[in-house]
């Protein structure tokens, strides 16, 4: 099926979706929020413009096309103690005849065995004391009679274009799945990115999410929807010697009311601030900083022949330290397809 097919569908089953009445989820997409890959989240989520591997599909469509050879990246993180696991597969496969490329990515964020609890005696108020039928005295207490997940996916497709040298696009077609407890959600949602090099090593980006808004049905009846949301980025990378130096700063706006939840918030849209710098040695050997948010993360990576680890430690005050792993494998012999 070619490109512009694709998005027709898509736009026909996203304007199928706008009956009745939706309501604005303001955290139904926080999920998809983090970004994935220990590279980009090292450098505190300032990635739209530096982004050319399989996670472009979260921070920027348009890095798809400077892939020239097979690419399958994944990464798995455990937050908060263990009790989140955020896990990502992502494979971005080049079109050499038209300078095109395809990515197919699979997310999931998941929280397991969340206790459901009950009293021993609804009939009776939280540690209020009561005799059973036997004539024995029992507090009334909570007891955990099942426990359940929360589990929440996402399913992309990416169709990416070299225009030029200097200029690359690309979108993102993606399927939401959700399960909490006994309800589960099904959701599409669109994003658009480029990429544009104007001048020298100026590098520039424009990311838009959730562009035509993410509808989202829950199977009780309850109908979501996610608000555009879009990122600026630009950097400016140099090189003195064997260093590559990489500084990189992107500008976040949502629209979703966020108040003090956003660094900065003007009416209803509210404006977060990423910044990093990567230094690379030799080609080899990554150091990356980052600020994302106001909270500070940092990591290493190391490129060995086809293959790539990267490492993160993200460090939040109020919600504890992250630490993130991802694994990046390149095919060298390019796959020739034909469109």
């Amino acid at each position: 099926m070619k490109p512009k097919s694709i998005l027709v569908l898509f736009f026909l089953l996203a304007g199928g979706l706008r009956g009745g009445e939706w309501k604005t989820a303001k955290y139904a997409g926080e999920f998809m929020g983090s970004g994935v890959g220990a590279r980009g989240l090292a450098m505190g989520g300032a990635f739209s413009v530096l982004v050319r591997d399989a996670s472009s599909a979260f921070w920027n469509p348009a890095g798809f096309a400077f892939l020239d050879h097979v690419q399958v990246q994944g990464m798995h993180a455990e937050r908060f103690a263990g009790i989140v696991n955020r896990d990502f597969v992502g494979i971005g496969i080049p079109v050499i005849s038209n300078g095109s490329s395809l990515g197919i990515s699979i997310y999931r964020l998941g929280v397991d065995n969340i206790p459901y609890t009950r009293l021993i005696n609804p009939e009776y108020s939280l540690g209020e004391l009561f005799t059973d039928e036997e004539g024995n005295l029992i507090q009334n207490l909570p007891y955990i009679y099942k426990t359940v997940g929360n589990a929440e996916w996402a399913f992309m497709m990416t169709y990416a274009k070299r225009v030029h040298e200097r200029f690359h696009y690309g979108s993102t077609v993606r399927i939401i799945h959700k399960h909490v407890g006994d309800y589960t959600a099904w959701g599409l949602g669109f994003d658009a990115g480029i990429w544009w090099n104007p001048v020298s090593n100026l590098q520039c980006a424009f990311v838009l999410w959730d562009a035509t808004t993410t509808w989202i049905v829950w199977n009780p009846g309850r109908k979501e929807k996610i608000l555009p949301n879009m990122k600026i980025g630009a950097a400016y990378p140099f090189q003195i010697s064997v260093f590559q130096f990489r500084p990189v700063l992107d500008i976040g706006a949502n629209f979703e009311n966020m108040g003090s939840a956003a660094q900065l918030s003007w009416g209803r849209a509210g404006f977060d601030l990423h910044a990093g710098l990567e230094l690379l040695v030799h080609n080899r050997i990554a150091l990356r900083a980052g600020i994302d948010r106001g909270h500070f993360a940092t990591g290493a990576g190391l490129i060995i022949s086809a293959f790539a680890v990267d490492y993160c430690f993200a460090r939040h005050i109020d919600l504890g330290n992250s630490h993130y792993v991802s694994l990046s494998i390149n095919w060298n012999k390019k796959m020739l397809l034909s469109w």
